[in-house]
């Protein structure tokens, strides 16, 4: 990922990449409006592998080795050989077997396979670094040699790079001592900086002034030091490299305007300096000399700043983001206020590993391909037959799925492209292709820019790009939140919603929850399970709790997470599986106690599981079957946890079985195992976890 000075790229692992914010010069790669308040694709790309984004132009580098540019141009900074802007994208000029890039304001670098640096876009100051005082060069000219490494962002006019032997290159514009050589205003040509202790892994460039990273987690910086922006208390201008107090075990900086933001090897942020916006992620809007630990639940591997803003990519794949929101920054659907606190973005489609249906189960390997096992009765598990099975097979024909969605007897696949496919029983149009069961994947004619999906016991649910609902299938009790009773073949749109960040499906009724963290029902309501203090069905959606950031829905009973990791139940409550320590059903969301620092929830038939953000695995409801997984039989009615996994990243329920997927890539599952939904080869029940072998 990476910020420029109003807008965020973000690659996913499938390669593809999705931008947000400001727009006005294309530096989202399309022609779609100014802003945009939530993330949306980039079309026309290769598989990408990296990414990188100036004040108002951005980069991607392919897999086959080759560099992508869109946005502002006048400065040649797009590579192409003209100094016109596009709001598409194109390829850089005469570039191959490039394994890195980086960006300036307006100059562009890439690192070849070779170890030769090559840099284009403006060169005002000499920050393209080949000897020239020309303003501007439109395609790659050949600067150094032997580069091991590029920084997440050069300077606003000035350049910085490692090199094989663990030394720092720099040149452009040290009018502020950027470059960290005392006595040096500038310099057309490469110069290396000295005195720095160890070998550097890496360095960037921030608006007036440098970071360097050691391979001993120190962090040295050099510049300007306005508004802390240095984390070096007492200095305005540090001339020379100087190890910053306070920073160990750093393994990335990031610092494009006057605040700095570092991840430790341990997955915990650090940031300092200008806070005008919140974009020190402490909850203040006061400056900070001394780096501070940015309060944000869960560990780190990526950090990034843009003028106001930070990002951090979370090791369960989701992007944070706090500061300024200014052109949409955020990507929380704001586009005019910032947050002092990090939120995650909505409308990145989120990579769904694994999926409990009634009797079947899927997973999604980190190829794209799902394996599916279990019922096969009425072919949902996608194989072309409609045999039982114990182990894991593939589903035929489906490659490039990022999420996938188990059902009563059906299932739905989420595939890169934004569009929906499904297979397995279809008699209450839960396929939304018509009518006709199908025991292979067919495609959900008109539906496109999917993000997410959800599978109810015979109805569907699919969340668009751009925050609408829509739903099909069975309909008898509203489920469908179209404001009737009336069944659908077809997809039709969830009345009353938008700007809507995820859904979950149950037997009868649906949830959705909102950007602004508002979460909404519809749909059977016997028990109580739509929250709204009733049992009367509602069809179309009402309110009913703020500050959730997630949530998951079942036979008669709903789950929610606080954004403070609290947990929320309501609905049936005949098993325990509300957790509240009775047995008495709840007609309005209920605090759970008992447990906290919550990140995800399943919701079973009769039981629930629910994901800590330290990676625990919490259990309650009924035990019949094993599916608390806690190696008995035995009842619960409050959450407990599973002592025998750590680790646990996303869990999902089924009707009488469980699966999580775990940080290490592994599969477990426990519980009812009649129809070979564990996928161990057998159908013998189990009530410990189990790892699914043949993934």
């Amino acid at each position: 990922m990476s910020a420029g000075a109003d807008h965020m790229v973000a690659r996913r692992n499938d390669g593809t990449v999705w931008t947000w914010g400001d727009n006005s010069d294309g530096q989202l790669g399309d022609d779609l409006g100014a802003r945009a308040g939530t993330p949306r694709q980039v079309m026309g790309l290769p598989a990408i592998t990296a990414v990188a984004t100036g004040w108002a132009h951005s980069l991607a580098l392919a897999t086959d080795g080759t560099v992508w540019a869109w946005g502002r141009n006048g400065w040649g900074q797009l590579g192409n050989g003209t100094y016109n802007h596009t709001t598409g994208v194109g390829q850089v000029l005469g570039l191959w077997g490039i394994v890195a890039i980086s960006a300036g304001n307006d100059h562009s670098l890439a690192l070849r396979n070779d170890g030769t640096l090559w840099a284009w876009g403006h060169n005002d100051k000499g920050q393209v670094g080949n000897g020239s005082t020309a303003g501007s060069i439109n395609s790659p000219v050949q600067v150094l040699t032997q580069v091991a490494s590029l920084g997440a962002h050069m300077g606003t006019s000035h350049s910085i790079v490692t090199r094989t032997d663990g030394s720092v290159w720099v040149w452009g514009d040290s009018y502020f001592s950027q470059l960290g050589i005392p006595g040096v205003l500038g310099t057309l040509t490469p110069l290396q900086v000295g005195g720095i202790s160890g070998t550097i892994t890496s360095a960037v460039g921030g608006a007036m002034h440098s970071f360097a990273v050691g391979s001993d987690g120190t962090v040295w910086a050099w510049g300007l030091q306005g508004n802390g922006s240095l984390g070096l208390p007492g200095v305005t201008t540090q001339q020379s490299p100087t190890r910053v107090p306070l920073l160990t075990n750093v393994i990335a900086v990031a610092g494009r305007n006057r605040h700095g933001l570092a991840l430790r090897g341990d997955g915990t942020l650090r940031t300092w300096g200008a806070n005008s916006d919140g974009q020190l992620g402490d909850g203040t809007f006061v400056d900070r000399a001394s780096p501070i630990t940015v309060p944000v639940q869960g560990t780190f591997t990526a950090v990034g700043t843009s003028l106001f803003a930070s990002m951090a990519l979370r090791n369960d794949g989701t992007v944070w983001v706090w500061g300024s929101s200014s052109g949409g920054l955020l990507g929380n659907a704001t586009t005019d206020s910032g947050s002092a606190l990090p939120v995650e973005p909505k409308g990145i489609p989120k990579r769904v590993p694994v999926s409990a249906g009634a009797f079947h189960t899927l997973a999604l390997r980190a190829d794209g391909t799902a394996r599916a096992w279990g019922n096969n009765g009425s072919g949902q598990l996608g194989d072309g037959t409609y045999s039982n099975r114990s182990l894991p097979i593939s589903s035929t024909g489906m490659s490039c799925t990022q999420a996938v969605a188990s059902g009563g007897v059906h299932t739905l696949a989420l595939r890169c492209d934004g569009t929906v496919w499904a297979w397995g029983n279809n008699s209450a149009g839960a396929l939304g292709t018509g009518t006709g069961t199908t025991g292979t994947p067919t495609r959900v004619p008109g539906l496109s820019g999917v993000v997410a999906i959800a599978a109810g016991v015979d109805f569907s649910l699919a969340l668009r790009n751009d925050g609408s609902v829509f739903a099909w299938g069975n309909n008898a009790s509203g489920q469908l939140g179209d404001g009737s009773t009336t069944s659908r073949t077809a997809p039709v749109q969830v009345t009353g919603l938008a700007n809507v960040a995820a859904i979950a499906a149950g037997h009868a009724h649906a949830l959705a929850l909102r950007a602004d963290g508002t979460l909404w029902a519809w749909g059977k309501n016997d028990a109580g399970q739509v929250g709204d203090y009733t049992v009367t069905n509602r069809t179309v959606p009402v309110q009913v709790l703020t500050g959730v950031k997630g949530m998951d829905a079942s036979s008669q009973h709903s789950l929610a997470v606080g954004n403070d990791g609290s947990l929320w139940a309501w609905g049936n409550n005949t098993f325990g599986q509300l957790g509240t320590g009775t047995y008495s059903d709840a007609f309005f969301p209920t605090q759970v106690t008992g447990v906290s620092g919550l990140d995800n929830v399943s919701a079973g038939a009769h039981f629930s599981l629910a994901v800590g953000t330290d990676g625990s695995l919490w259990s309650w409801g009924r035990n019949q079957d094993g599916e608390l997984g806690d190696g008995t039989t035995v009842q619960r009615n409050t959450p407990a946890k599973v002592t025998s996994l750590t680790g646990v990243t996303v869990a999902s329920a089924g009707e009488q079985h469980g699966v999580v997927y775990l940080q290490d890539g592994s599969v477990r599952a426990w519980g009812l195992n009649v129809f070979g939904q564990l996928g161990l080869g057998d159908t013998v029940t189990r009530t410990s976890p189990a790892q699914v072998t043949g993934l």
